[in-house]
């Protein structure tokens, strides 16, 4: 006659079954992770360049009304008078008026007539941050630290 074959039955995984998959969720891991790590810095980039932006647009709404009446400049949704420089753009103080600045930290005013924003958490904050020069009317970004 012939074998008789016995049913076995199989309780869970044999060993070469567990670590291909701990090999393949390896691999991905690798791939992954360095992706989510750089996230963080491009979301601080983009914080710096849209806080530069927005810098930017105040000041250009200050000047365009400076320049149809210099002698006052006022914020049309509290009445609050910005401190104009002499070029027709808000002075350090008046740009702090014409905008919440306090999320983004204490500023560095070390330098006449520039406001710096240096941003927590980056690799560089000397290299990652806003500064606004009131003489220009213009806040300029650098990300390269960040």
């Amino acid at each position: 006659k012939g074998w008789k074959m016995k049913k076995s039955l199989q309780k869970g995984f044999t060993l070469i079954e567990l670590v291909s998959v701990i090999v393949i969720l390896g691999i991905l891991a690798a791939v992954a992770l360095p992706k989510f790590l750089n996230i963080s810095n491009k979301a601080r980039v983009a914080a710096v360049n849209q806080s530069a932006s927005n810098i930017n647009g105040s000041s250009n709404l200050a000047h365009a009304s400076w320049m149809i009446d210099p002698s006052s400049v006022t914020l049309a949704n509290g009445g609050a008078s910005i401190a104009m420089s002499t070029t027709g753009y808000p002075t350090v103080a008046g740009i702090q008026v014409a905008m919440d600045l306090s999320t983004l930290g204490a500023p560095d005013t070390s330098v006449t007539s520039q406001l710096k924003f240096t941003t927590a958490g980056a690799t560089t904050p000397a290299s990652c941050n806003v500064v606004y020069d009131e003489t220009t009317g213009v806040a300029t970004a650098t990300t390269t630290g960040c």
